[in-house]
């Protein structure tokens, strides 16, 4: 599976979401996984950007969107995703300028503060048509790392999402992102 490298540690593959309505679609995404802590499938989530009155997350201004799970017993915080640096743009197209010092918030959808998380990525980039290869087989980063094609597949995804689910079996779209 093309799972992201800063992701490996979290999450258990997943192939589809029972009762998910857009089931068939979630099916042909890249990589699909499921947020858990070895013992702990539910999370808290918090985040700076705005909230949409249909629950969904998107940037806000000149902040970025960045997305966190707090595990509900040891309130460890695990990156999901920010978008100044996970991604094919924030990697090799462009590095945006936002304020430094960001906010958190503490998600909640209506009652509901803890609920599981699914992450999804999608990459349909042919990296070497487009960027070509160096000597090495490699291709360099914005930040000037060199890195190989197989970790473009894994980390320069070009969309990305989280949706989430609560103790009632509701799926809720958290984040949905194109990154090119």
């Amino acid at each position: 599976m093309n799972k992201p490298n800063y992701l490996k540690n979290f999450t258990v593959d997943v192939d589809q979401l029972e009762g998910y309505p857009l089931s068939n679609w979630f099916e042909k995404l890249t990589w699909k996984g499921q947020l858990t802590s070895g013992v702990e499938e539910f999370f808290r989530i918090i985040y700076c950007g705005e909230k949409c009155e249909d629950g969904f997350l998107k940037n806000k201004e000149d902040y970025p969107l960045v997305v966190f799970a707090e595990n509900i017993k040891t309130n460890d915080k695990i990156l999901l995703f920010d978008e100044r640096i996970h991604g094919y743009e924030a990697l090799l197209i462009e590095e945006k300028d936002f304020q430094e010092n960001y906010f958190e918030q503490h998600y909640s959808y209506g009652s509901e503060e803890v609920f599981e998380v699914f992450i999804w990525t999608n990459t349909s980039v042919d990296f070497e048509d487009e960027f070509g290869l160096d000597g090495a087989g490699e291709i360099e980063l914005l930040n000037g790392k060199k890195v190989d094609v197989e970790y473009l597949r894994l980390n320069a995804f070009d969309a990305f999402g989280i949706i989430i689910r609560n103790k009632d079996q509701e799926y809720i779209k958290l984040v949905e992102i194109e990154l090119m």
